[in-house]
């Protein structure tokens, strides 16, 4: 053990319990980062949309400003919304994929423990009596008529 690792002699059984509260918490933070890492990701994807479209529409100015004919205008109008279009859709696409991440979340719908719960059927019926066994009557029952 290292000496920063050796439990002081003058907190007793404080350290002990804070040891065991923190070293929780670490397990709690170790089970859900992957859901984080996914949030992340999610947010850096907006981000980086925001970002190309805000320069995409600062850049309008300076576009238009090369239009000579009405053509040039319409040519330019239809760039930047294809390109918008394109944007968009890259984006959420990537963003639906990382979605996949965020529904990893250990404990949920009481699967604690990393264990699994069973599945049941909550509808069942009886099995039916063979037939083929009791072909003739037993000694002691009698058949009545």
């Amino acid at each position: 053990m290292r000496g920063s690792e050796r439990p002081d002699a003058m907190c007793g059984p404080v350290e002990n319990m804070s040891q065991a509260y923190f070293a929780g918490i670490d397990r709690v933070a170790k089970a859900y980062e992957p859901t984080v890492n996914g949030l992340s990701r999610c947010n850096l994807e907006l981000a980086g949309l925001a970002a190309r479209r805000a320069r995409a529409w600062f850049d309008i100015p300076s576009t238009l400003g090369r239009c000579k004919t009405p053509q040039d205008l319409v040519g330019e109008q239809t760039k930047f919304w294809q390109t918008a279009f394109v944007q968009y859709t890259e984006t959420w696409q990537r963003v639906t994929a990382l979605v996949g991440t965020l529904a990893v979340i250990p404990g949920a719908n009481g699967a604690f423990g990393g264990k699994a719960t069973a599945t049941r059927d909550f509808i069942t019926f009886p099995d039916a009596p063979d037939t083929a066994e009791r072909t003739e009557p037993s000694r002691g029952e009698r058949r009545a008529a």
